[in-house]
């Protein structure tokens, strides 16, 4: 427990370090100066779009890390919430949008930020469904399919984004789906498996909830994929 806590506290200060030096680029974002988001056509209603966007960004992130704190100070000695903690100072910075930000001031490459997202929050989602809300794995395959998923994301990270599109590499497609379908169906039937056959009234009133938002998020991912993948493939 000792070492998870300061693993923790460094996730903590390192999420804040990218918080903190991402503001400017998100000043530069507000003002259409940022690499990837810089538009000859930039309007007042795109500058608007842009502060409602960034700040809502921004909002999310602290509320995010907010969050991670509070369950750290609170109740870390669950594995239930010690990952939920872990993965919300994730969520924070890879997909609230200040990874996007960071990467495209100081490296000016946007595209590393979807296969950084992949590597970064794939086994995390699938550890997470695979725990909550009690912190034991159920069912016992859980942990296999949470371990293949650790090194089927750090392949799916060295794969460019435009060869997943591409209906040639069938191998590569085959994983993809693996990771982004399979993987997270499976970690959601496990969380129904636990809402029917284990789990406590008020743990199946937590269930619903996140279930339901984890679907929205996987649906808004599954939709919005295929698109990013074939203009990624674009010449």
């Amino acid at each position: 427990l000792k070492a998870a806590k300061i693993a923790w506290a460094l996730l903590a200060l390192l999420a804040l370090a990218f918080l903190i030096t991402a503001l400017p680029g998100y000043w530069l974002r507000i003002n259409g100066e940022l690499a990837g988001h810089a538009s000859a056509g930039y309007t007042s209603a795109s500058k608007l779009s842009m502060i409602v966007s960034g700040g809502l960004s921004l909002v999310a992130t602290v509320l995010s890390i907010g969050l991670a704190a509070l369950l750290f100070k609170q109740s870390f000695e669950n594995l239930a919430a010690m990952v939920i903690s872990f993965y919300m100072l994730i969520y924070g910075v890879v997909f609230a949008g200040v990874l996007e930000v960071w990467i495209s001031y100081w490296i000016g490459n946007s595209l590393l930020v979807d296969a950084l997202q992949g590597l970064l929050l794939g086994s995390p989602t699938i550890l997470l469904l695979a725990v909550f809300p009690n912190g034991r794995i159920v069912p016992d395959w859980m942990r296999w399919v949470t371990l293949a998923s650790i090194p089927l994301s750090g392949v799916i990270f060295i794969i460019p984004p435009g060869d997943l599109w591409t209906l040639d590499n069938h191998v590569t497609l085959v994983l993809f789906l693996i990771w982004l379908v399979l993987l997270p169906g499976l970690g959601i039937y496990a969380q129904i498996f636990r809402y029917k056959k284990v789990s406590t009234p008020d743990e199946r009133s937590q269930t619903k909830w996140v279930l339901f938002g984890f679907g929205l998020w996987s649906s808004y991912i599954v939709l919005s994929t295929p698109s990013f993948l074939y203009l990624s493939g674009l010449p």
